[in-house]
Parts: C-alpha cells; structure tokens; sequence
C-alpha cells in the first residue's frame, strides 16, 4: 500500500471516530429538533466521505488480469453490449442481484469486468455462508453428538445461537441463524454417520482379517 493510500486510510479511520461520535449525540434524548437536524445532517455528510475514500483505497488496489475468452463468448458480449445500450424500456441490466450502470455497457470489455466482479462477489457471500454452516455443524459435531449425549435438541439451539453470537460478525447470528440452523444440524449428522461407517468398515476389516488367517484352526494356534 503507498504512502498516499495509508494517509487516506487514516483519514477514513479518523472520519469512523467522529461518525461513532454523532450516533452517541443522536442517542441523547435531550437534543432540539434544530441540533437533531444538523448532527443528522453531518452523519450522513460524513457516510457519504468515507464511502468516498474507501472506493478510492479499493480501486487502487485493483489487479489486471488478463483473460481470453471463446469467439462464441465474445459475440455474446457483444449481443448484450447492443441489446441494453439500445433498450427502449429504460430498464437497468441486472445480474446476481447488481445493477449495471451505462458505462459498464459501454463495451464488452467493460461488460465482462463488471460481470465477473459481480459473480466474485456473490461467490465470496455464498462462500461466507457455507463456512458459517461448517462451522456450526462441527460445533455441533464436536460438543454436543456424541454416544450417551441426551441433551433435548431445543436445549442444544439455544446455547448454539449463544455460541453464534460471541463467534460470528455482530448481527449475523441473529439474521442467520433461523435460516443456518437445520441445514447445520444435518451436515452433522452426516459427519457422525460418516464416523461411524469409517470405525465399522475399520472394525469388519479387521475381523475379516483375522478370519483369513484362522483358516479352521484354533485362536489360541495364533495368539
């Protein structure tokens, strides 16, 4: 990172302090509907610049990379290039939840940037969401099945949503969790299964083992 990329890193951390000082003044009760309005005003002012620099910081960081694609996939580029920058319908160009702006239509160069950027970032949240689902099946897994346990199952939810909101980002356990729950409990229950299979094939093999070399005689033959 260059000198000039520290300096505005600094500043956005400077501008996150003076930020969680407005939230605290918003939160006084005792505030006139005037000093309302300006700290509301300034809070916003200052969302608005360190949304700014930390675009900034972000596209200096950026990597050119370069890739070819089939003759077939450029003239596709090209078909959707002409299809939108023509649209009659004023319509925005939507793909996996991003809308293109007119300058990424402006060719098919900066199409495919755009729509590869837009496919990385929902890959790394679906990433982000299976890693949380891992994480909460081996908690699962490693606390709480295993044989003997008798522990009631809404029991085990509820320390695990505890356990989800002192392990995961501030809010996802609450946003998440519902939705995370009953695939998690499944995957550990796959993994217990799995478990088991591997010590009973360990255990068949073994017998089956030393049936081989028995061949009719006596155990004791062997010991």
């Amino acid at each position: 990172m260059s000198n000039s990329d520290l300096d505005v890193v600094r500043e956005i951390k400077n501008l996150e302090i003076l930020k969680r000082e407005i939230q605290e003044h918003l939160r006084e009760e005792q505030l006139s509907q005037k000093e309302l309005i300006l700290a509301r005003e300034k809070y916003f002012a200052l969302h608005g610049q360190i949304k700014a620099l930390s675009a900034q910081v972000a596209y200096s960081k950026r990597q050119q990379m370069n890739i070819r694609i089939s003759h077939h996939d450029s003239n596709v580029l090209d078909e959707i290039c002409e299809c939108w920058s023509n649209n009659p319908t004023n319509q925005s160009l939507q793909f996996l939840g991003h809308f293109f702006e007119a300058d990424d239509l402006k060719s098919k160069i900066s199409l495919a940037s755009r729509l590869l950027v837009s496919s990385i970032n929902a890959l790394s949240l679906d990433v982000r969401n299976q890693k949380q689902i891992d994480s909460l099946a081996m908690h699962l897994y490693n606390q709480y099945l295993f044989p003997g346990s008798k522990k009631d199952k809404d029991v085990v939810k509820q320390e695990c949503l505890q356990w989800a909101g002192a392990n995961w980002p501030a809010g996802e356990s609450e946003e998440l969790f519902e939705l995370i729950w009953d695939i998690s409990w499944d995957r550990a229950q796959d993994h217990l299964r799995a478990d088991f299979d591997a010590r009973h094939d360990e255990e068949l093999e073994y017998r089956k083992a030393q049936l081989k070399k028995y061949r009719g005689k006596s155990i004791s033959e062997h010991s």
